[in-house]
């Protein structure tokens, strides 16, 4: 049985960004030349507009958003790219969310970040702070170790086993 941590417009928020203003748009969804050119020498002018979105979000959030129409918008305004494929395939996609991670230079989720992940939340439940404060701390946790943030799944998952492990402590302090 799973735990609810966020309600489900706090949910929505966690797996879509907030909506921008114009200095923000500047600042996530602008690339270098270098870059740029390195995208436009080797991959499709059509799907340049995608990787920009993939990684401006992922510069700000650690995660690989949805597709947003209105940044898209932005980004094809931005940078004259007059056609766009919005349906690409899914194995290019990969191909741009691991370029974008070897680019941040993003460590992999291994077994001893998750370990460090899982001792982190038992810290916190063992000091009694509130679920969603404890899933919060996470996500910054991970933006600290430099990994793409977890989904909220292995988050929540996380988040259960240190409750679990805090309700079986006390009730072992409780016992005769």
């Amino acid at each position: 049985m799973s735990i609810e941590i966020l309600s489900k417009k706090e949910l929505k928020a966690f797996n879509s960004a907030e909506p921008m203003n114009y200095q923000e748009k500047e600042y996530y969804f602008t690339i270098q030349d270098d870059l740029l050119k390195k995208l436009i020498d080797n991959y499709k002018i059509e799907n340049i507009a995608i990787f920009i979105h993939l990684f401006g979000y992922f510069k700000l959030t650690h995660r690989f958003l949805n597709i947003n129409n209105d940044i898209l918008e932005y980004i094809t305004h931005r940078y004259k790219i007059k056609k766009f494929q919005k349906d690409i395939p899914e194995r290019t996609i990969r191909t741009y969310k691991q370029f974008i991670k070897e680019y941040f230079q993003i460590n992999d989720y291994t077994e001893e970040i998750k370990s460090a992940h899982q001792k982190e939340a038992n810290n916190l439940a063992n000091n009694f702070i509130h679920r969603k404060k404890i899933f919060y701390t996470l996500v910054n946790f991970s933006k600290k170790l430099n990994i793409e943030v977890p989904s909220y799944t292995e988050l929540t998952r996380i988040i259960q086993v240190a409750l679990n492990t805090q309700k079986k402590d006390i009730l072992n302090k409780l016992e005769p």
